[in-house]
């Protein structure tokens, strides 16, 4: 019946119309994912040179955070911060002042992710650095007043030097406690 070459050419046409259009079918819905993924990754708003304060329920300072940019992502409701930097202040103690490259605020901000070269300082009444904690990254979660990382850990006070892998640190009651392989060199007065 259709054996004939006017027969084939038209079965062969068909199949070719038919893969093109499949073809371009598939082509318009990876666009549609690729274009989809991209606006996930894309921030609702940014800000340059941020400065925030959050307040106690008296009307005193609970913590000021400034970075050099801000970009939230509302998909996951996350804010990149670059170059944050987080006084965190308690009552009558000296505050503890806490400086990264990155960091990232957990939706309303009760979690700070704070990564490469974090430093943690809380300095003496003279305005010298008493307490100084160095790491790669660290959780702080300002509200409790708490901080923790499982990373190297670098401890340097006026009475020494303290190494460890992992930390919690109490930031009100100023006390650290260190997880894992602790080495420490203390200098005599």
């Amino acid at each position: 019946m259709l054996r004939t070459p006017t027969g084939i050419i038209i079965i062969l046409l068909i199949v070719a119309v038919s893969l093109f259009l499949l073809y371009f079918d598939k082509v318009d819905e990876a666009s549609e994912i690729t274009s989809f993924t991209e606006q996930e990754k894309r921030p609702d708003f940014f800000m340059d040179d941020v400065s925030s304060v959050k307040l106690n329920p008296d009307g005193s300072i609970h913590y000021r955070l400034t970075a050099t940019t801000l970009t939230h992502f509302s998909q996951n409701d996350l804010t990149e911060l670059t170059n944050p930097h987080l006084t965190l202040y308690q009552n009558e103690e000296l505050p503890w002042e806490l400086t990264a490259q990155k960091g990232t605020l957990i939706s309303d901000g009760s979690i700070i992710n704070l990564r490469d070269d974090v430093e943690l300082v809380q300095k003496d009444e003279l305005n010298t650095s008493a307490t100084q904690l160095i790491t790669s990254e660290l959780t702080i979660k300002p509200n409790e007043h708490f901080a923790t990382t499982d990373k190297p850990v670098t401890i340097k006070t006026a009475d020494g030097l303290t190494q460890a892998k992992g930390l919690n640190a109490f930031l009100k009651t100023n006390r650290i406690e260190l997880l894992s392989e602790v080495s420490g060199v203390y200098y005599p007065k």
